[in-house]
């Protein structure tokens, strides 16, 4: 009887270390599953209360240069933060010539093509480092006539790809 109660005292004992090792080999396994699908859904959330909207574009020549503004309002319910903004992928220019622009908001890029933006309300007034909703980001690019072109019948692209992956693109015919 003693074989016996020694034999199911070291079952029970290797059953334990057994759940033990299985438990901390799947337990990490786990807990990073969990974790992925929590940024998941947070990373899908932020798509869905991101919205922007290109509420009015101006484009005409001046000198040397064309100038294109672009104000993209956020009709979304959440802020976008400026570092948002700042690491957008932003692309402009005309059908079969587009190029990148680095949008720094609030900063004026300098060199070859020129970007400045900056926040309105509907009262005007700046506001920080978010774009709210309701407000309006204004987006200005100064850039010679030979690579972007503003003539009556030019077509204009603009495309805005947020970190949270929203995206945001159209094409205007220049007036």
């Amino acid at each position: 009887m003693s074989n016996e109660t020694f034999s199911a005292a070291i079952f029970i004992v290797t059953s334990i270390l057994v759940a033990v090792v299985l438990a901390n080999a799947l337990f990490p396994a786990v807990v990073k599953s969990v974790q992925s699908s929590e940024l998941s859904s947070d990373s899908l959330t932020g798509q869905l209360n991101t919205q922007l909207s290109l509420s009015e574009t101006v484009f005409y020549n001046s000198g040397d240069d064309s100038h294109l503004f672009f104000y993209l309002k956020n009709t979304g319910r959440d802020g976008i933060p400026s570092n948002a903004f700042n690491l957008s992928e932003t692309y402009i220019g005309n059908t079969g010539a587009i190029f990148p622009i680095t949008v720094k908001v609030g900063d004026t890029v300098s060199d070859i093509v020129s970007v400045s933006t900056s926040y309105y309300t509907s009262t005007g007034s700046k506001t920080g480092d978010r774009l709210e909703k309701g407000e309006i980001l204004c987006i200005h690019v100064t850039a010679p006539k030979d690579l972007v072109k503003v003539n009556s019948g030019d077509k204009v692209y603009f495309s805005m790809t947020l970190p949270n992956r929203y995206t945001l693109s159209q094409t205007f015919t220049v007036k």
